[in-house]
């Protein structure tokens, strides 16, 4: 599992929110229907918005069929995730990461011999996301 996380302001998030979004983390991952070549290789997006506290899992299945499950908390109580049943995959800020994700599953496992090792170690560099 690569674990990504965004926040307004660049700060840290606080080891409650962490905590909490770990243990909705687990309960998402395991709503996801095991396929025929599904893998165990998945990533998260925990993101600090606006308007709320967002957390999206993402696991690739069918060998190039990337699931994705959605999950959020109100700011003011930012540890209360609730599963989504609306269709997200992400948010503008969020999908740098997925396209990331997508070329690092591309380049380390859609290959002869697939490297699972290499596609967890390849993570995209922290820092701002913005501008085109």
């Amino acid at each position: 599992m690569k674990r990504y996380e965004l926040t307004l302001d660049g700060e840290e998030l606080s080891p409650v929110i962490r905590a909490a979004a770990d243990t909705a983390l687990e309960k998402t991952l395991a709503s996801f229907t095991p396929t025929s070549g599904s893998s165990a290789a998945a990533f998260s997006i925990l993101h600090f918005g606006e308007d709320a506290v967002w957390l999206n899992a993402y696991m690739w299945c069918h060998e190039t069929i990337l699931q994705c499950a959605t999950a959020s908390a109100p700011t003011s109580s930012p540890e209360a995730f609730t599963p989504l049943a609306e269709p997200f995959i992400g948010c503008v800020w969020e999908l740098p990461i997925v396209e990331f994700e997508r070329s690092s599953w591309v380049r380390n496992m859609l290959m002869i011999e697939p490297a699972p090792a290499a596609y967890l170690r390849d993570r995209r560099p922290a820092g701002l996301i913005g501008g085109p």
